[in-house]
């Protein structure tokens, strides 16, 4: 038997940083990127960000590509969103770290308080030290 723990922290942004994920809406996008998550076979642990990005930590599973999952979640979270009425597009692209035991609950704690974080910084500066 296998056992693996493949952390991630991936990060990516609305289309020209529009802000699309407005609050109203915020529960059902993260909702349907967790379902996307898990239909992947992979494990949602935690999801936030502001109106124009997304921080997310998840368990990946190894017989999926980290390009694959992102393809999916990207682009069908924006299909069916917009099916339901919400407009949302994402930028092309985005950024991931792998992250060890050790650093788990700092950036499990990081992108819970994101909203918090981005009082202080740019979505520009954080997205660029990343």
């Amino acid at each position: 038997m296998s056992l693996h723990k493949v952390y991630v922290h991936i990060v990516w942004r609305t289309k020209d940083r529009i802000p699309y994920i407005k609050a109203e809406h915020e529960r059902e996008i993260y909702k349907c990127i967790t379902d996307l998550v898990e239909i992947n076979n992979c494990t949602y642990i935690v999801g936030n960000g502001t109106e124009d990005h997304v921080h997310l930590l998840i368990n990946l599973n190894v017989n999926i590509s980290l390009s694959e999952l992102m393809k999916s979640i990207k682009g069908k979270s924006s299909y069916e969103l917009k099916n339901k009425g919400i407009d949302l597009n994402w930028n092309k692209g985005y950024g991931a770290n792998s992250i060890g035991k050790l650093e788990f609950e700092q950036v499990k704690n990081y992108i819970l308080k994101q909203k918090e974080h981005h009082d202080n910084k740019s979505t520009k500066i954080e997205y660029e030290e990343f």
